[in-house]
C-alpha cells in the first residue's frame, strides 16, 4: 500500500504490483492527505491515471524538482517521495467548483526536436512552470485512441472531464507564475486538438523537423530500435487512417523505414493541428530555432502572452539553458556538438536513412495528404 512518507520508486517502477496492493486507502494511520488544499499546492502533483481501477496516485514534488526534471516520470520519484492513491470520484468532488487558475498553454511535439530545450528556454523567462512529459496525459491518450469503440473503459463525457480535470491541476503555479506550459510527450502530439477544444484558452507551439535530419538524428540515438518498435503499432493504424492507404506490415519495415513511419504519422498530425486550431498553433522547425534562438523565443513568448525581462530573449545564447543539454543539464551542448551528432550519424546510418526518405516518398506516391507534406 502507498503510505505517507513511504513511497518506494522501485515498488513505483514495477507499476501493476504497486496498484495491486493499493486497495485500502481508509487506513487510519495514513497522515498524508493530498486532497487537502490541492487546488493552492502546485506540489501535489498527479503523477500516475490508472482507469482499471479509477484511482489517481498523488505525488508530493518540490518547485525545484519539477524545474529540474525533464521527465516527470518514476525517474522523479525517490525514497521518501510522499504519495497516495486516490479515488477520481474523490478527486472530481474537490475539483468540481474549481476552474484552471493560471494561463495553460502547450507544447507539442515530433520527438528529438528540441522541445525540452524550447520549455527551458520560456522557463528561462520567467513567470511561468514547465510541466515536461506528465505522465497522465500519456493515459489520456491510449483512452482517447479507443473513446468510441466496444473497448472503452470510460465513457467519452467522463474522459472529457477527466482531461479538464487534470488541466485544472496542471494550471496550478506558485505566487510569481503567470502561466504553465505543459511540453507533451511526442507520443501524445495526436491529442492537441482534443485538448485545446477542451480548453479554449490555451495555444500551442507544435515543433517539427525535415525528414532527412528527423531520420538523421532519431537513428542517432541508442535507444531507438525499442522506442521506433514500441510506439510502432499506435502510429501505423493511425498513419493508416490519415494518409487514407494501406501501409506495409510493421514487421516488415527496417529501422529506417521505422523512422520514416515516426516522422509521416507524427507530421500529419502536426499539419492537422495547425490547420484545425488556426492561429492557435505555432509551427516551429528545430533547425530555425538553432539558428535563430532568439527571433524564435521572442515569438514563443509573444504567443503565450508571457513578458520577458528587458534584454533576456537578445541574449538567450549567453544563458546557461542554451549551452547544456536540456535532458540532461550537466552535460555542455550546443549546435554546434549537435551537427556533429547528425554528421556521424548519416555516415553510419546512410543506407537507412536512404531507405526511410525512399519509404516517404513511396507512401507520397498513393496518398495525396503524404505527397502535400513533401511539398509544404
Amino acid at each position: 500500500m502507498v503510505r505517507a512518507g513511504a513511497l518506494d520508486h522501485r515498488d513505483l517502477r514495477q507499476t501493476q504490483s504497486l496498484l495491486g496492493t493499493s486497495a485500502d486507502m481508509t487506513d487510519p494511520d495514513i497522515a498524508f492527505n493530498p486532497l487537502e488544499n490541492l487546488l493552492l499546492r502546485p506540489d501535489l502533483f498527479a503523477h500516475k491515471l490508472d482507469l482499471n481501477i479509477e484511482r489517481v496516485l498523488i505525488v508530493e514534488l518540490s518547485r525545484a524538482l519539477i524545474r529540474e526534471a525533464s521527465f516527470l516520470d518514476d525517474r522523479v520519484l525517490a525514497t521518501g517521495t510522499r504519495g497516495k492513491w486516490v479515488q477520481l470520484s474523490s478527486l472530481r468532488r474537490i475539483l468540481a467548483p474549481a476552474s484552471p487558475a493560471l494561463p495553460l498553454h502547450f507544447i507539442f511535439h515530433t520527438g528529438h526536436v528540441g522541445s525540452t530545450l524550447l520549455s527551458r528556454m520560456i522557463e528561462s523567462a520567467g513567470a511561468t512552470v514547465a510541466v515536461r512529459e506528465p505522465m497522465p496525459l500519456r493515459t489520456l491518450a491510449e483512452a482517447h485512441d479507443v473513446r468510441d469503440r466496444a473497448q472503452a473503459l470510460i465513457a467519452p463525457s467522463t474522459l472529457d472531464q477527466l482531461a479538464l480535470d487534470q488541466m485544472v491541476l496542471w494550471s496550478r503555479g506558485y505566487e510569481d507564475t503567470r502561466a504553465v506550459i505543459v511540453k507533451a510527450t511526442s507520443a501524445t502530439g495526436r491529442l492537441a486538438p482534443w485538448l485545446m477544444q477542451l480548453r479554449p484558452t490555451a495555444k500551442a507551439v507544435y515543433l517539427n523537423l525535415a525528414a532527412e535530419p528527423f531520420l538523421s538524428t532519431l537513428l542517432a540515438g541508442a535507444n531507438s530500435p525499442t522506442d521506433l518498435r514500441g510506439h510502432g503499432p499506435e502510429r501505423i493504424g493511425r498513419l493508416q487512417t490519415l494518409a487514407g492507404v494501406p501501409i506495409a506490415p510493421l514487421h516488415t519495415l527496417t529501422l529506417g523505414e521505422l523512422a520514416a513511419l515516426t516522422w509521416t504519422v507524427e507530421t500529419l498530425s502536426q499539419h492537422e493541428s495547425v490547420q484545425t486550431l488556426a492561429g492557435r498553433v505555432l509551427a516551429i522547425d528545430f533547425e530555425k530555432l538553432l539558428m535563430s534562438p532568439a527571433e524564435c523565443l521572442r515569438a514563443v513568448l509573444e504567443h503565450f502572452d508571457v513578458v520577458a525581462p528587458p534584454g533576456h530573449v537578445e541574449r538567450i545564447t549567453q544563458h546557461e539553458v542554451f549551452t547544456r543539454y536540456a535532458k540532461a543539464t550537466a552535460e555542455p551542448y550546443s549546435p554546434q556538438i549537435r551537427s556533429q551528432i547528425l554528421e556521424d550519424s548519416r555516415r553510419r546510418n546512410a543506407e537507412e536513412i536512404q531507405r526511410g526518405l525512399r519509404w516517404i516518398d513511396a507512401v507520397a506516391q498513393r496518398s495525396p495528404v503524404v505527397g502535400r507534406l513533401l511539398l509544404a
